[in-house]
């Protein structure tokens, strides 16, 4: 022991006279005094680590070398330092750190983490931050890079990964280093010294990972962590890999070209995979109930948590009633719960930096499909919130493009249920996308240029315009601007969209019951009423329960009409005693009712409910095989709709022509007008009965021996449901399609028809429709076996 004492003895003395040299130096021999405290340094460090090998058989070879090597070295160093870093490098020169586990379940990043684990190959000193927003996945995928076969041969135990979720100060995750390090640092030393000389004398390649490095570098002691990392970059062989919510890197680093891009959110299949192997169950509605989480990993595993034994239509249920207080687990952290892992992005030092930043992240919250910069001009108070809109994006709250900002779908409703906006700047937001609405149910199908144009219009803000105006309802706005956007709106889906809107309907007229009666108000009311009952008896007949629903909402007795006195306010009841008149065979008392409610129509010049009244009439006629009275009164209703320069309803008018015409197995004369027909739904930006007209067509075309107009007009036809979402009357496209390629015996062609409607059926969940298609595949396939004589045991097989 005297002999090793003697050694750290020396060691010490030649430490205190470097001090007390160091302390006389001139400010000429700054760079002198930096190598000296860096040698320093390493004396520390290594008498450390002579101190820690007492015990150990290492410690007794270690003292005949040091013993055998007490010259002084090259520029009067002594020569114990020369000779313990002339040792060669090995793994075991770090300590274990422990690393996270390499994520099982992992997709959706097949670009990134080649890209990462490249560019760690290829350079000795790689700087790399993966950045996004909160549970888009940054540590998992560092998780996944350090676990790389690769990555470990490269670096082996030389893989540091540190965590900082906790840490808001330099001196802390230098501190966090140290620990994780075990390097022994006295009371008089300087920690950040002694680090960087401990990582310079690993001698081989060295990765650190930095994890939740916001924490820190967001922080008012932000300088201080910069000029951190400003050391850790000077240091040769050491890579660095740090992940950080927002989209911004910290200054001063020499960052690796070309730099990683944020990480974006899971796409639908990698969602579903994320999903279905974190123990979520599959079903019905998983789709919609992915659509709802954007994509977001987080929110998909936490979702999965809560779907182990649920099925995906009760989880939508669940989530509309509590949001994204469903998903979480056990107790709460950013791992464990997505409100709180938001909630550490909303309240980072960069948020409350700005006082403007979270209002605009409210208003921008209520519009899901985004504001784009040619709108910002028509709202005053977003014009002088650029600052405000960097923060957000600065902290990956908003993703953006050049000309266009967007919040993801989980973190708008956190946002709206606990920082929802108020105050002028709503009113403004819903004064804008109000217009819409009201201008469509203004302009709409009055010429076909301008009709199209206000289609395109409105197609364009339509999921912003139907959150609007579902906000406003749930805080109760009755304001005539509301009730205009309302009624264009429900014109819009039921005429465009062809989807669901009598919740919001029905919605709207409890808000307008309740709001102060006027004249102005009553005639909201009147036309909207309208409007729920002509959609409540187009309903399919099939569907009692909608039937009865009908019956319960829109038929009030007390204003049931008396004789021959026409309901004034309300003609949707009229309407319901002729359509119940109707359904029971009495078609003479239900002509008479539609005749009147055509009547109040035309004196008040309203266009829907004309047309409306047109068609229940043309099917009255049909009903008793007077189809030459029924195409008569159709055309003399288009001449009118004609003069009154309603494109629209005139073309009604035309598709109801060709029906009859099909009904009278005229099908030559009827092409011609469902191509003109066609044609103008299509001006209109009317996908739907666009479709549906070549479907028709279609049938014309087949029924006089024409294949090849036949198939064209059948493809045509089911582009259109496609694009409309209908993948249920896309698949009888494909099912019409097979049939028109097996006249026309081109059996490969028919086979494709059949893949491809098979595959909507498995990616869309039509079970149905499946089994459909696949029985009538077989059925043609035994009936062309039958037909070529084939012998019975190779018809078996």
């Amino acid at each position: 022991m005297s002999v090793f004492a003697s050694v750290i003895d020396e060691i010490s003395d030649f430490l205190a006279d470097q001090q007390r040299r160091e302390a006389v130096r001139s400010s000429a021999l700054i760079t002198n005094s930096d190598a000296n405290r860096a040698r320093i340094g390493a004396y520390k460090v290594r008498l450390n680590e002579v101190m820690l090998l007492l015990n150990t058989n290492l410690t007794m070879k270690m003292f005949s070398k040091l013993q055998t090597n007490r010259n002084i070295g090259q520029h009067g160093r002594p020569g114990l330092q020369s000779e313990v870093m002339r040792l060669p490098p090995h793994p075991s020169d770090l300590p274990v750190v422990r690393l996270p586990p390499k994520p099982r379940i992992f997709y959706g990043r097949e670009t990134v983490v080649p890209q990462i684990t490249s560019a760690l190959l290829q350079n000795e000193e790689t700087r790399i931050a993966i950045l996004g927003t909160a549970g888009i996945g940054k540590t998992s995928t560092a998780a996944v890079v350090l676990h790389d076969s690769k990555i470990e041969a490269k670096f082996g135990r030389h893989r540091i990964f540190v965590s900082c979720e906790a840490i808001t100060t330099a001196d802390g995750v230098i501190s966090a280093l140290v620990a994780a390090l075990k390097i022994t640092v006295g009371q008089k030393d300087d920690p950040l010294q002694a680090l960087i000389v401990y990582l310079r004398s690993r001698g081989g390649p060295v990765l650190l990972t930095l994890d939740n490095f916001e924490t820190p570098w967001d922080s008012p002691d932000q300088n201080a962590v910069e000029e951190l990392l400003g050391h850790l970059d000077n240091v040769e062989d050491l890579s660095l890999l740090v992940t950080m919510r927002g989209t911004q890197r910290p200054h001063g680093v020499r960052w690796s070209q070309p730099a990683l891009t944020v990480l974006g959110t899971m796409k639908a299949d990698a969602a579903r995979k994320i999903y279905m192997d974190n123990g979520g169950l599959d079903g019905d509605g998983l789709e919609s109930l992915l659509e709802l989480l954007d994509g977001l990993p987080l929110a998909i595993v936490l979702m999965a948590f809560q779907g182990q034994r649920r099925l995906p239509k009760q989880l939508i249920k669940a989530y509309a009633q509590e949001r994204t207080a469903l998903l979480n687990r056990g107790r709460k952290s950013r791992l464990t719960s997505l409100e709180v892992s938001i909630s550490l992005s909303i309240h980072c030092q960069t948020m409350r930096d700005d006082p403007n930043a979270l209002e605009v992240l409210g208003l921008l919250s209520l519009l899901p499909d985004g504001l784009t910069e040619s709108e910002r001009p028509n709202l005053s108070w977003l014009s002088g919130q650029n600052k405000a809109l960097r923060v957000l994006e600065d902290v990956a709250l908003v993703s953006s493009s050049e000309e266009f900002w967007k919040v993801l779908a989980p973190i708008r409703d956190f946002v709206l249920d606990n920082h929802g906006p108020a105050g002028s700047h709503l009113k403004e937001l819903r004064t804008y996308y109000y217009g819409f609405g009201a201008d469509f149910a203004a302009n709409w199908g009055r010429d076909m240029s301008g009709g199209q144009m206000v289609v395109q219009r409105v197609t364009q803000v339509f999921g912003n315009l139907q959150a609007i105006i579902k906000h406003a309802l749930s805080h109760s706005d009755s304001s005539m601007e509301f009730f205009a956007a309302v009624w264009g709106l429900c014109l819009f889906q039921h005429n465009i969209r062809r989807e669901a809107f009598l919740p919001l309907l029905d919605a709207a007229l409890v808000v307008g019951e309740r709001a102060p009666a006027s004249p102005l108000m009553k005639t909201w009311l009147s036309q909207l009423r309208f409007l729920r009952s002509t959609a409540y008896l187009a309903l399919d007949e099939r569907d009692p329960q909608a039937i009865a629903m009908h019956h319960e909402r829109a038929w009030r007795p007390e204003l049931e009409p008396q004789g021959d006195h026409f309901a004034s306010l309300d003609p949707s009841h009229t309407y319901h005693l002729a359509n119940l008149q109707d359904k029971q065979g009495h078609f003479e008392e239900a002509m008479r009712l539609w005749r009147k409610a055509l009547e109040f129509n035309e004196k008040n010049n309203n266009m829907l409910g004309m047309s409306h009244c047109h068609e229940s009439l043309r099917q009255l006629y049909s009903y008793q095989d007077k189809l030459e009275e029924s195409y008569m009164h159709f055309l003399q209703a288009r001449k009118a709709f004609l003069e009154m320069r309603n494109v629209w309803a005139a073309n009604d008018c035309l598709r109801s022509m060709t029906q009859v015409q099909m009904m009278r197995r005229r099908f030559g004369p009827a092409i011609p007008l469902l191509l003109e027909a066609s044609s103008t739904y299509d001006s209109l930006g009317l996908i739907q009965q666009a479709a549906s007209v070549q479907r028709d067509l279609a049938l014309c075309y087949s029924e006089l021996a024409m294949p090849d107009e036949a198939i064209t007009a059948m493809v045509t036809a089911k582009h259109g449901f496609v694009k409309l979402q209908d993948y249920r009357a896309a698949v009888e496209c494909l099912q019409d399609l097979a049939s028109g390629y097996n006249r026309v015996g081109r059996e490969e062609d028919e086979h494709a028809a059949f893949v491809e409607g098979v595959e909507y059926c498995i990616r869309h969940d039509l079970k149905d429709e499946a089994t459909k298609l696949l029985k009538d595949k077989w059925d043609r396939l035994m009936s062309r076996i039958t037909s070529r004589n084939v012998p019975p045991r190779q018809r078996e097989r």
